[in-house]
């Protein structure tokens, strides 16, 4: 099903987006369109199902597009991710404005478990992309920073203090 693409004016909100055509490219992602669905359907959100990746000439400039995807590895329902993870289909990272969204099967058992994911998704981009105006630091994500960027304190080779020991010496 393919559903027309939003007028080219100013965006209202983040796009969210998945490919499954029967061309010659193959793309085949189920589980993204019934969460696309869902997202149409209970809350007018600005979603769309493109048979493939050349529909996006119609998309407008300075809209945050969130491509979802199939994956099957990993997850437990969906995941946010920045575009360039391992595993991100090229038509997504071509598209995504900065993040995608892997939808794992287990995220469709039923069209209340697909609404309920639907809801987090869409509540986690939109929170993130009125706040920022759907730009985000260089490594940054609508979930946070990146995870290289955020240190822990183990390993910074922290010594413990002496009277922390003291009670060793007995």
């Amino acid at each position: 099903m393919e559903v027309p693409l939003m007028p080219t004016g100013m965006p209202t909100g983040p796009l969210f987006l998945t490919i499954n055509g029967r061309d010659e490219n193959g793309v085949q992602n189920p589980w993204s369109v019934l969460i696309v669905e869902a997202l149409q359907q209970h809350d007018g959100y600005n979603a769309i199902v493109l048979k493939s990746p050349a529909g996006r000439e119609s998309i407008a400039q300075g809209t945050l597009v969130v491509p979802l995807y199939d994956f099957n590895f990993g997850i437990n329902r969906w995941s946010p991710r920045p575009k360039n993870a391992r595993g991100t289909p090229g038509w997504a990272q071509t598209l995504s404005s900065s993040s995608c969204v892997a939808v794992g099967r287990r995220c469709v058992v039923s069209p209340e478990v697909a609404e309920r994911a639907a809801r987090q998704i869409a509540t986690l981009f939109l929170r993130e992309s009125s706040r920022n105006e759907g730009q985000y630091p260089w490594g940054e994500y609508p979930w946070g920073p990146a995870p290289s960027r955020v240190r822990s304190r183990r390993g910074l080779g922290v010594r413990p203090r002496p009277e922390a020991r003291s009670h060793l010496a007995l």
